[in-house]
């Protein structure tokens, strides 16, 4: 019963009377017709999404993270950080000797 409204109501929004190849005149009023319903459509789910996700973050059901009991979480190696550390030192020293040496010819002489 129910699929039969919705099987009406489509037939009669989608109603032609022949392909669009077969017909000599254009028709804008249902063209624009199907691209309102189509984008009214959209705008619905859009907006119910999205007040979904309002009351989901209003709950704290999402982006909420878990509390561990105790547990350390290992956010970095510190070995691999001093070795980062020496590494761009070292680029930095190397560039204070460069720019600080004269051994550059005159490329006048």
């Amino acid at each position: 019963m129910r699929f039969n409204f919705f099987k009406k109501f489509l037939t009669k929004f989608w109603h032609r009377s022949g392909s669009y190849k077969n017909t000599e005149k254009s028709r804008p009023f249902k063209d624009w017709k199907i691209i309102i319903f189509v984008f009214s459509v959209i705008n619905v789910l859009v907006f119910g999404a999205s007040i979904y996700m309002v009351v989901q973050v209003q709950r704290d059901g999402i982006f909420k993270a878990e509390e561990g009991e105790g547990k350390t979480v290992k956010v970095f190696d510190k070995n691999k950080l001093t070795e980062v550390n020496d590494y761009f030192d070292g680029r930095e020293r190397k560039s204070n000797s460069i720019r600080e040496s004269s051994s550059v010819p005159d490329p006048s002489i």
